[in-house]
C-alpha cells in the first residue's frame, strides 16, 4: 500500500499517495519523513514565494526567560538549541501575530525549527522550516518562512546572519496531524 502524505492548507486538504517505487526501501521511517517535509517546503517556496518586506513588531517586547519573551500580552517561546535564533524574537523579526495569535492570553511556542538547504543559491537569504504549537490548538501548524540579510555571505554564522536579518517570506503549509 503507498504512503500518504496529508497536507492541509487555508482550509483544502490534498490527499496524494506516494508511489511505493519513489521510496527507497533501505530508509527508516525518519529518512522517508525528512524527505517529503522537504519536497513540500519546496513546493511552497516554488508555488506560493512572493517577498514581502514584514515590519518588525512595534509593542512593547519583553524578555522573560531564556527563549522565552511576551509580546504586548502575547508570549511566545522558541525553542533552538543555540541561543542564536532567539534574536528573531528579541528584535520583534518573528512575533506571535504573524502566526495568526489572536487572543490576549495565547502562548505560542516555535519548535521543529530547521535550516532548510533548498531553493535559494543566494547568500543573503537562509529559509527554514517551524512547526508552531498554541495553547488553544491540539495540533502545531507548520510554517517556512526566509530571512533576508543584505550582507550575509555564505560563511556567515547563524547568529550573526539572524541579528541584521528580515522576514522576507511566510508560509502556511498546514496542520501537522
Amino acid at each position: 500500500m503507498p504512503a500518504l502524505l496529508l497536507t492541509c492548507s487555508l482550509s483544502v486538504c490534498n490527499h496524494q499517495p506516494v508511489p511505493t517505487d519513489t521510496v527507497p526501501k533501505e530508509q527508516d521511517a525518519s529518512t522517508i519523513a525528512d524527505s517529503l517535509e522537504v519536497a513540500e517546503a519546496e513546493g511552497a517556496f516554488q508555488n506560493a514565494y512572493k517577498v514581502e518586506s514584514y515590519p518588525f513588531f512595534s509593542g512593547l517586547i519583553s524578555r522573560l526567560d531564556s527563549g522565552i519573551y511576551r509580546f504586548d500580552a502575547l508570549r511566545m517561546t522558541i525553542y533552538w538549541l543555540a541561543s542564536d535564533m532567539t534574536t528573531l524574537l528579541s528584535r520583534g523579526v518573528i512575533y506571535p501575530t504573524l502566526f495568526s495569535a489572536k487572543e490576549s492570553t495565547d502562548t505560542l511556542m516555535i519548535t521543529n525549527l530547521r535550516l532548510m538547504e533548498i531553493s535559494s543559491t543566494l547568500p543573503q537569504v537562509r529559509r527554514f522550516s517551524c512547526w508552531v504549537f498554541s495553547e488553544h490548538s491540539m495540533n502545531p501548524t507548520w510554517y517556512v518562512f526566509e530571512l533576508t540579510n543584505e550582507h550575509g555571505t555564505m560563511r556567515m554564522k547563524m547568529a550573526s546572519f539572524v541579528r541584521e536579518a528580515r522576514l522576507t517570506f511566510l508560509f502556511k503549509i498546514g496542520i501537522i496531524i
